[in-house]
């Protein structure tokens, strides 16, 4: 069972894109985003916590 998962997930702003977004987090595990600065680690997180609506996918 996973504890979070995104499908193909499009996010857009004025100033940001996130494009076809895929991944599975399996309960219980422990998990980081690591990347650069501006790559969309903070913006992943507010789709997760449902801050931001997708424009397309599932989560």
């Amino acid at each position: 069972m996973n504890a979070i998962e995104l499908s193909n997930v499009n996010y857009s702003s004025d100033q940001f894109n996130l494009k076809n977004i895929s991944f599975k987090v399996p309960q219980g595990f422990v998990t980081g985003f690591i990347g650069r600065n501006g790559a969309g680690k903070t913006t992943i997180i507010r789709l997760i916590m449902d801050l931001y609506q997708p424009q397309t996918g599932v989560y």
